[in-house]
């Protein structure tokens, strides 16, 4: 999948586009529909399909990386693919005509969620069809009657509820993060955890202890897979300073600091809460530990 580079020497590709334009920083089912719209309506196995990412004119958090973005991008047989950015001096529609130079595009596939989070008007949409080009506007999907939306995602996550998010992405929430030293405070305790860094920009979930699965990268490769025991929160126990996503991976001993891990949140399993001393919470991780035993003999059958 290629990148779309704006510059005043940029050719011109000769073949036709179908121009997608959406916020795709929470790639759920409505976007997955927008997608498989544009995919429709390509006439010929001469056209193909570009993305244009507006997610930097809503500046919400990310839910879905940019990793698997691409991934998922790819299954859409997306071939081109760019994130505008705002520019001073110019408008959302001057970038977006800056486009035209380098594309032809005979069709545009537009998001309704950008029309309904003012990021593109009205008129815009009827210049582009005053232009000759034929316009589609795609009404999002609905699950239990409710349409699906990014608060929806983001309010599912931040809530706890990290199941109804998987229904709603279609994938588990999976944060990608690098394995940063941390107090060593869980090793201390018996139950060494890796601490989660460069993960500022997700959708952090609520505090708690969950049940996951932790997968180890090797040269942009998950190679491994393990269950975890993940506690996201503020440490109240032995007085954390800010908010930290840390994993105890069950049954498994080695050093993974330094290295990319993707973190997969599948189910909630308690509240944080504070501890009258170090052996209360001791006492709690091995009962957390049971019970995450239990989930994955259920989850083997």
């Amino acid at each position: 999948m290629e990148s779309i580079g704006i510059s005043k020497q940029s050719q011109m590709d000769r073949t036709p586009f179908t121009l997608v334009l959406g916020c795709f920083d929470i790639f759920h089912r409505g976007k997955q529909h927008v997608l498989q719209t544009a995919k429709r309506s390509l006439k010929d196995t001469e056209e193909k399909v570009a993305v244009i990412d507006l997610n930097f004119f809503l500046k919400g958090k990310k839910v879905t990386s940019d990793k698997l973005l691409f991934q998922l991008l790819e299954q859409y047989h997306v071939s081109k693919y760019t994130q505008l950015r705002p520019q001073e001096g110019k408008t959302l529609e001057d970038l977006i005509t800056d486009l035209f130079s380098q594309l032809i595009i005979h069709r545009i596939v537009i998001d309704q969620a950008l029309l309904d989070n003012n990021v593109l008007s009205s008129q815009l949409i009827n210049k582009f069809r005053q232009m000759g080009i034929q316009v589609e506007v795609v009404s999002g999907v609905k699950v239990n009657e409710d349409t699906v939306t990014d608060d929806m995602v983001s309010s599912s996550i931040v809530n706890g509820h990290v199941e109804q998010a998987q229904a709603l992405l279609g994938q588990p929430y999976t944060i990608i993060g690098k394995v940063v030293h941390g107090e060593k405070m869980g090793r201390k305790l018996g139950f060494p955890t890796l601490n989660l860094g460069e993960v500022d920009h997700y959708v952090m979930p609520k505090p708690g202890v969950y049940f996951g699965i932790v997968g180890i990268h090797k040269e942009d490769v998950i190679t491994e897979y393990y269950n975890v025991l993940i506690s996201a929160g503020y440490r109240p126990a032995v007085n954390g300073d800010g908010y930290l996503i840390e994993a105890h991976i069950l049954n498994y001993t080695g050093d993974l600091y330094e290295n990319t891990v993707s973190v997969s949140f599948l189910h909630f399993m308690r509240e944080e809460k504070d501890f009258s001393d170090l052996d209360a919470l001791i006492m709690q991780m091995k009962q957390d530990k049971k019970i995450a035993e239990k989930l994955i003999s259920v989850q083997n059958g």
